[in-house]
């Protein structure tokens, strides 16, 4: 059998790319940057954007061009990465002291099935939920902290199991809490003045859009192309009064079509998580390390506003985040 995708050289990439139309004058770079990233990440991540249907490239598209766009959107990876991570901790830290304060330190209560809604979230029970933690606490997969408190004391309390459960189980955790502790640990991530169902509806839509912005750096996805799914989405108007202007432009009222797109995309899982970051000073050490990547790419103007197309992003995404800066905190 003849496989339609067999083994090529290196050399025979470089000249498969040529024939293709991709610009390659210095073939040693070429060579250094295929059997570094490889042909898929440098090539084939981004031919629906760079390449015809026909598979040859658009005009004055080169290879140090793939290569240095493959390195703004890790960059860009990487900083969704950082952040993702600590509103993780922010979330399992503030659910962790809700359950720990209301039913105690001990597996037995915090996990209490009588603590949680008992009716199914799609086809999703707690008793799932519960069940999952504890043969996975009852495995040989555990690891530390957890493994080292159930080998050497006498109960696991909740600020400690949550560091090793995943994301997914904690706000699955969070969404069957019923009662006051889910009001107590709602307003804790969410102190803005909005209703109990707004928070809410924006506190798991946007920690399930931020998991999967963040699970698709770390197994190396379609980064680029990775939109939140509809029954994630977030609402313009709840996160509009979280955010306001300058972050999101408003017409008659309404969050602009253009913004309502973004919100789909990699800006809705950014403004996310500056709403759970709220601190000032992590809000403003975010958009600083943003800028920052920006700022880094000024010879690139062409690539940034490429990429910001590419994730739907507001092409004067740099500007909005300046003016909000410095309104913020008062720097000019």
């Amino acid at each position: 059998m003849e496989f339609d995708k067999p083994f090529r050289s290196y050399q025979e990439q470089i000249q498969l790319l040529k024939k293709r139309g991709l610009i390659i004058q210095d073939e040693d770079f070429a060579l250094s940057a295929l059997n570094t990233i490889s042909y898929y990440d440098l090539i084939n991540r981004y031919k629906r954007y760079f390449m015809f249907e026909d598979d040859t490239f658009r005009e004055n598209v080169s290879i140090e061009y793939l290569y240095n766009f493959f390195l703004f959107d890790k960059e860009i990876q990487s900083f969704i990465m950082k952040y993702s991570i600590l509103v993780e901790n922010i979330f399992k830290t503030k659910l962790s002291y809700t359950l720990a304060e209301n039913f105690g330190v001990d597996v037995g209560g915090y996990l209490n099935k009588y603590n949680y809604d008992s009716s199914s979230k799609g086809s999703l029970t707690y008793l799932d939920v519960q069940c999952d933690i504890m043969k996975w606490l009852c495995s040989n997969q555990i690891k530390n902290p957890t493994k080292f408190y159930k080998n050497t004391h006498n109960h696991i309390p909740p600020w400690i199991l949550l560091k090793n459960i995943t994301l997914g189980s904690a706000i699955n955790l969070f969404d069957f809490l019923k009662g006051d502790p889910k009001y107590e640990c709602a307003n804790a991530l969410i102190p803005q003045d909005m209703s109990y169902d707004q928070k809410l509806n924006f506190i798991l839509c946007s920690m399930n859009a931020i998991r999967d912005f963040r699970n698709c750096v770390a197994h190396n996805l379609h980064f680029t192309s990775l939109r939140i799914s509809k029954k994630y989405s977030i609402s313009p108007s709840i996160m509009w009064s979280l955010i306001r202007e300058p972050l999101l432009e408003r017409n008659k009222k309404k969050v602009t079509k253009d913004d309502r797109h973004s919100l789909n995309g990699l800006y809705g899982a950014m403004l996310s998580i500056m709403v759970f970051l709220y601190s000032p000073y992590l809000v403003s050490t975010f958009i600083q390390d943003f800028l920052l990547i920006l700022n880094k790419e000024s010879a690139y103007e062409e690539m940034y506003l490429k990429y910001a197309k590419i994730t739907d992003m507001p092409l004067n995404i740099k500007e909005r985040f300046i003016n909000f800066f410095q309104q913020q905190f008062n720097y000019q």
